[in-house]
């Protein structure tokens, strides 16, 4: 009836004590973040000229468009025209050309 060759010990499962664990050894701090430290200023993002900025706006205000009008004709979001009139979005060439298309304006207008 019972199978003689299966083993019937039972198995017991326990956890870890916190004392056999290892312990991680502390961080070390990697050159590249001496490097971020020694000169914040090069890791920044491009952000839209303020110059480029302003003569959207002007060149919008020329046309009577609101914001909203803009966004609608380059079929973006309000807050995409607003950011970027404002200049303080980080610097996304392919909503500044399509709202500069839309405008009538090309880079060398505005950069001059």
């Amino acid at each position: 009836m019972f199978n003689q060759e299966q083993d019937w010990t039972p198995v017991v499962l326990t956890k870890k004590k916190k004392e056999d664990v290892p312990k991680p050894p502390p961080p070390q701090i990697s050159p590249l973040k001496k490097l971020d430290n020694q000169n914040p200023e090069s890791f920044k993002h491009k952000t839209v000229p303020i110059h480029m900025a302003q003569a959207i706006a002007k060149r919008r205000t020329e046309l009577k468009m609101t914001r909203t009008q803009l966004a609608q004709k380059i079929n973006e979001k309000p807050s995409v025209v607003s950011d970027i009139e404002t200049g303080g979005c980080v610097y996304n060439h392919t909503h500044v050309n399509k709202i500069l298309k839309a405008l009538g304006l090309t880079l060398k207008s505005v950069n001059s």
